[in-house]
């Protein structure tokens, strides 16, 4: 699937050096790591409405 997000270009410079910090300079890397924190995100108990 795809989504369009608008975010601050300060977290959006933040994100992608970290990204490159972690991961390097190659195609893919972005997606894996969005993805990840997405999955982190949904998975996070402490936020789940009750």
């Amino acid at each position: 699937g795809k989504m369009n997000i608008d975010i601050s270009d300060e977290l959006d410079e933040q994100f992608r050096e970290a990204v490159f910090n972690r991961f390097g300079m190659k195609k893919g890397n972005l997606t894996i790591a969005i993805e990840e924190a997405l999955t982190e995100w949904i998975n996070k108990g402490s936020d789940k409405k009750e």
